[in-house]
């Protein structure tokens, strides 16, 4: 398998046509040749699948499972030492009040603190890009996963576990930023081997949670979606795509053809 590439392509015994499979980054990425290059791809295929609709309307059903629980705060979760270290050390190094952000789920503030550091926080992430552009070409967009099932996911994860994850990045602060910006080079370099290396360390404990069990997932509706319309345009999270339980693996697995674009 050649490791730097973010674009597949795949057909199935039932379906000998090709669908395109494209990993995208959860960030602003102003590559042109990378965008122009989706942008090919989708024009040539009626139906266009996110990891998630992006429809503006999915953001309201989000958005109050974000938050903690009414009345939470961290500071239930965190000692009076370790919030004023962990206020500190954010604005310190990236300029944030976390303050005003402290209702919200620590891994929803990780994201979003994690992306204005990349200087990536401006403008339109790259999901939203390919969503906007397919919408512009009248093409039938949808998600692969339902926004309900992201939701069930994020439920699922226990706050103690997302607290101890937040006093373990303010702790490595310098290690995590060091990370962030090598996460950015392999992308930028589309090697998706070590963007799969680097996301199955990040995630710990989550790694069955929100990689293997998503990467079956997901497999099995490309391939369901694919069957049923002849062809289509995938993309999600570059971070699925390789590993012996990656979505371009389970596609092999269900003896589909697999081919690097």
């Amino acid at each position: 398998m050649i490791k730097e590439s973010l674009f597949w392509k795949f057909n199935t015994p039932e379906n000998k046509s090709f669908s395109v499979v494209f990993g995208t980054v959860h960030l602003n990425f102003q590559d042109k040749s990378i965008v122009d290059k989706a942008f090919h791809l989708i024009d040539g295929f009626d139906s266009v699948f996110t990891e998630t609709s992006l429809d503006s309307s999915n953001a309201n059903v989000l958005l109050p499972h974000m938050r903690m629980k009414e009345l939470q705060r961290w500071q239930d979760f965190l000692s009076q030492k370790q919030l004023i270290r962990t206020r500190h050390i954010l604005k310190k190094v990236y300029n944030v009040e976390v303050e005003s952000l402290e209702y919200l789920r620590p891994l929803i503030v990780m994201s979003m603190v994690q992306a204005n550091y990349l200087n990536q926080g401006a403008g339109e992430k790259l999901d939203q890009v390919i969503w906007n552009y397919a919408l512009s070409q009248q093409k039938s967009c949808d998600g692969i996963e339902s926004i309900y099932e992201q939701i069930a996911i994020l439920n699922s994860i226990d706050l103690s576990y997302e607290f101890s994850q937040l006093k373990r990045w303010v702790k490595n602060i310098s290690k995590m930023n060091r990370n962030l910006k090598q996460l950015m080079e392999y992308y930028k370099m589309q090697d998706i081997i070590s963007l799969y290396k680097h996301s199955r360390r990040s995630l710990g404990g989550l790694r069955k949670l929100l990689l293997d069990e998503r990467n079956l997932l997901m497999a099995q509706r490309l391939i369901s979606f694919h069957n049923q319309k002849g062809g289509c345009f995938f993309s999600f999270g570059a971070g699925h795509l390789s590993g012996q339980n990656g979505v371009l693996s389970q596609l092999k697995s269900a003896d589909c053809k697999v081919l690097s674009i």
